[in-house]
């Protein structure tokens, strides 16, 4: 597929599929508010969304072994996400939204993988970096969530998931102008050295669970932190559009890095874990809804551009293509496993000890994410190559 038809192809369903991500994932705290339930029965639902993401995330990653393979593992999962989402229209009670949201959860994680692994092989040789395919996805949660201050305003809370099943459908239909990345594609040089890929695997996912499954939880708990500082529903999803916007910027700029970065390529992970640990304070220490709520997630769309830029090529750097598809689904499902655990504990916690105390515990994760990091030793990056051709 050439340079201007992968363009066309994978950019709109990146920016589709995470339209419709974005109200499904970014409003579950706010509707289960809605419906009465209580704060352990939301944590405890919090708690399930992550750990059924890390189920389907670890069962569907077993039959991720070809280009092709991978491709129909996406296009089955957001089918079924068109679907299922349709529920949460009819699901109001705490039984039937433990059935619906475990249901959703297992489809949810794994295609976001498929999609950055068949990606990542695709664009390879075609002179496209990938941070310009991924600023589409940045770009849907930015336009869903303006969308929603308008629509929690003016429509019932459950169905704006009928707008997440369109944008789903829309996705599922578009994913078969895609075509299966050639399995020869995807087979790896062999590696001198295959216990030190391991170890550095290893590190890599651990470090990187550690951020980003401090990072969903904190996601998933700061509406209900300014929910109970008194913020509205509308002026969460347009605070949340604006900063997604500022992050789509922040990802366009970042170009003007690649020079330095191609020697240090670790150091946008320390920027990125450092400015999530940062977010985290803000929101523990700040008590009026609007300077936590943007103070922090300016500071998280910031550091999330330099993660969703560079974090393929570290993958793929230390994991190679071969096993990138499956690592990155793994890795996904341990980030909501982590991220389920913590949310489990989050009503404990912040109930007994207060948000501050459980915002900081979430920033002493990010902190032990980046002090593995320093242990991680890249070998024969490939990265500077990548970046420095996708410049």
């Amino acid at each position: 597929m050439d340079k201007k038809r992968l363009l066309l192809t994978l950019c709109p369903i990146y920016l589709l599929f995470f339209m419709g991500d974005a109200i499904l994932s970014s409003y579950y705290s706010l509707y289960y508010i809605h419906n009465g339930l209580d704060a352990n029965q939301q944590a405890l639902l919090l708690g399930i969304i992550p750990f059924s993401l890390f189920v389907g995330c670890t069962v569907l990653s077993r039959f991720a072994k070809t280009g092709k393979s991978t491709l129909w593992l996406f296009r089955a999962c957001a089918l079924l996400e068109t679907g299922l989402t349709f529920g949460f229209a009819f699901c109001h009670n705490f039984v039937s939204l433990a059935i619906l949201t475990t249901l959703v959860a297992f489809f949810n994680g794994a295609p976001f993988a498929f999609l950055e692994s068949h990606s990542a092989v695709a664009i390879e040789g075609k002179n496209i970096r990938y941070g310009l395919i991924r600023i589409f996805g940045t770009l849907g949660y930015a336009v869903s969530l303006l969308l929603g201050y308008f629509l929690l305003r003016d429509l019932p809370f459950e169905q704006c998931y009928f707008f997440s099943a369109a944008f789903f459908a829309i996705a599922f239909g578009l994913s078969f102008l895609m075509k299966p990345n050639p399995d020869e594609e995807k087979k790896e040089e062999v590696h001198e050295n295959k216990g030190k890929r391991m170890h550095a695997t290893i590190i890599l996912v651990t470090a990187m669970v550690l951020i980003y499954g401090a990072l969903g939880a904190m996601s998933h708990l700061l509406p209900v932190r300014l929910n109970a500082l008194g913020l509205r529903d509308e002026d969460y999803s347009l605070m949340r559009g604006v900063t997604l916007f500022g992050e789509a910027g922040m990802m366009l700029a970042i170009p003007f890095f690649h020079r330095f970065f191609k020697k240090h390529p670790k150091l946008p992970f320390y920027f990125a874990g450092g400015g999530f640990a940062l977010a985290m304070i803000l929101v523990a220490v700040i008590t009026n809804p609007f300077a936590c709520g943007y103070s922090s997630l300016i500071v998280t769309a910031i550091a999330k551009a330099f993660l969703f830029s560079y974090s393929v090529y570290l993958f793929e750097d230390v994991v190679g293509k071969a096993s990138l598809a499956r690592v990155f689904t793994i890795h996904s499902g341990l980030n909501n496993l982590t991220t389920s655990l913590l949310n489990l504990s989050s009503a404990t916690i912040y109930l007994n000890a207060g948000f501050a105390t459980y915002f900081g515990i979430l920033g002493g994760i990010e902190f032990i994410g980046l002090v593995l990091l320093f242990f991680l030793k890249i070998e024969k990056p490939s990265t500077e190559a990548s970046i420095e051709g996708n410049a």
